[in-house]
């Protein structure tokens, strides 16, 4: 059967972030599934990036047609409890899927109120084991719909795992030695549980993809696709190791813990911010320090870095030339599959700068290109090509941008905590 194209862009970006023991693809085909999102899988987010599969897809379904066998006493468990929530698209008492209640201003009122995570269903114990007796790998389906419009999310019960989430997640790995966690989830969630289990032998980052995710999740975990999705932000190890933590207000339901202008010793009144109860703001005290460019210029340890995404099959990088022209510098990389799969790498390129008079992090992605399918033991060289005005930086008190003179050094790899020198540029004069 021909793939959608929507199917096959949800493929190349499913990141694996975790494979001890080589457990995925799934070899044993029996598979306890756990969790809501298994049948109430999110395609979407909230408010105005809310949308509902017609399709009705779910994780459990595709796996199912790919010839994994849902233990069957669970199966019946979740889906007897999702036909009874029929509430599941009501909130305060009127249907949502209504056209005429979709098009009126109470979306609006809804859609303003923040939306808390569902409660995972307590497992029998007895069910529980009866699972176990037919098969030792469960895969928890981890679902995460929170917010709304107007709404952050929250921290407790949201970043954070929900108290059922927890006896869930305790119950299952104690029960099954082999456990797969799927990510199903719409922003970052704490990840520090992840290594508190022996039993958790991989994680599978599937986002929120629309309703030809479940598809690739199940050509994934079976094999029939190598995952080769690479992470576009890094993942700390607790929620204060972010640089933003301290200053980001989150609960607008409790006013107490809004930060306002005069928490940071500024004058809302000299802001604009004139006429409220109370005038709200966001400071970024981070600075040019976003993201990778934050941990990685102050060593600051993390649960997976930036660009980072696993394979089913491994891959050998190295830098073969660097050819620079007046306006661009192009750069050649060999790529083996040195495994046992076919399998794609997306190579990564990164800037190091010293010596300029403007502050610079320690490292900037700059390009990146992905292989082609490489079977094993085959080759092919990427190139990648960036301008001499890419290298430039923005500098304050002259209001432009400026190839600031310096030692420029260049970085291949396949995230950025792993690459290798691939050559460097001495800048003589300000551009």
């Amino acid at each position: 059967m021909k793939k959608s194209i929507f199917q096959e862009l949800v493929e190349e970006s499913i990141v694996l972030l975790k494979n001890e023991e080589q457990i995925l693809p799934l070899k044993e085909k029996k598979v306890a599934f756990l969790g809501r999102a298994q049948i109430e899988t999110i395609f979407s987010g909230n408010g105005s990036g809310a949308s509902k599969s017609l399709a009705n897809k779910n994780l459990l379904c595709e796996c199912e047609k790919r010839g994994i066998c849902a233990e069957a006493g669970l199966k019946q468990f979740y889906t007897s409890h999702q036909k009874n929530e029929s509430e599941k698209f009501v909130i305060d008492g009127i249907d949502i899927t209504n056209v005429e209640n979709m098009n009126c201003g109470f979306m609006y009122e809804i859609f303003g109120k923040y939306q808390p995570m569902w409660t995972e269903y307590h497992i029998p114990e007895q069910l529980m084991q009866k699972a176990r007796e037919f098969t030792d790998t469960a895969v928890f389906v981890l679902g995460r719909n929170a917010g709304g419009e107007e709404c952050d999310r929250h921290i407790k019960g949201d970043y954070e795992l929900t108290e059922s989430e927890k006896e869930l997640l305790e119950q299952v790995c104690c029960v099954f030695p082999h456990v797969i966690v799927v990510l199903n989830i719409n922003g970052m969630i704490d990840m520090q549980w992840v290594n508190a289990y022996s039993a958790i032998k991989a994680v599978v980052f599937l986002g929120i993809p629309g309703e030809e995710g479940c598809g690739a999740l199940a050509d994934i975990l079976t094999g029939a696709v190598n995952p080769s999705g690479k992470l576009s932000f890094s993942m700390a190890e607790s929620f204060k190791d972010y640089p933003t933590a301290e200053n980001f207000t989150w609960n607008k339901e409790q006013e107490d813990e809004i930060l306002t202008y005069e928490n940071y010793g500024l004058d809302a009144k000299a802001n604009g911010s004139t006429g409220y109860t109370k005038s709200p703001v966001t400071v970024y005290q981070e600075d040019i320090y976003l993201g990778y460019r934050y941990f990685d210029t102050f060593r600051k340890q993390v649960l997976y870095p930036f660009g980072y995404g696993m394979s089913y099959t491994s891959f050998t990088i190295l830098p073969k030339e660097m050819k620079q022209e007046k306006e661009e510098v192009e750069f050649i990389t060999e790529v083996t599959n040195s495994g046992n799969y076919a399998g794609k790498e997306t190579i990564q390129l990164y800037l190091s700068c010293s010596g300029t008079e403007s502050e610079k992090p320690e490292k900037e992605l700059k390009g990146f290109a992905k292989t082609r399918l490489l079977a094993p033991g085959e080759k092919q060289n990427i190139s990648i090509r960036i301008s001499m005005q890419d290298l430039a930086g923005y500098v304050e008190t002259s209001a432009s941008y400026i190839l600031e003179k310096g030692k420029y050094q260049f970085f291949i790899g396949n995230s950025s905590r792993e690459t290798i020198f691939a050559g460097k540029i001495q800048i003589r004069e300000d551009t």
